[in-house]
């Protein structure tokens, strides 16, 4: 199970499917039903993500922790400071 403040993270990053776990199975969310439908704010709210997808909360984890703490993500060798294209 992951946390409510994870789920809606996950859903709005679009990383990883986020499921609903409810007493006749898990239900996957789309984003937008889950802000429009008033999910955040139901009784019963449990969340999961699939086995496969732990990776992609293990970045989320690292993400936020580095931006708690005030470091600036490293950039990978390919991307170095590139010139911002012209507007």
């Amino acid at each position: 199970m992951i946390p409510l403040g994870t789920a809606r993270q996950m859903l709005l990053d679009g990383e990883a499917p986020v499921y609903r776990l409810l007493p006749s199975g898990p239900e996957k969310l789309a984003p937008i039903a889950a802000v429009t439908s008033g999910l955040w704010y139901e009784n019963y709210r449990e969340f999961a993500i699939a086995p496969e997808d732990l990776g992609t909360l293990d970045k989320l984890v690292r993400r936020e922790t580095d931006r708690l703490m005030g470091n600036r993500p490293q950039l990978h060798k390919n991307e170095e400071r590139r010139p911002a294209p012209e507007r």
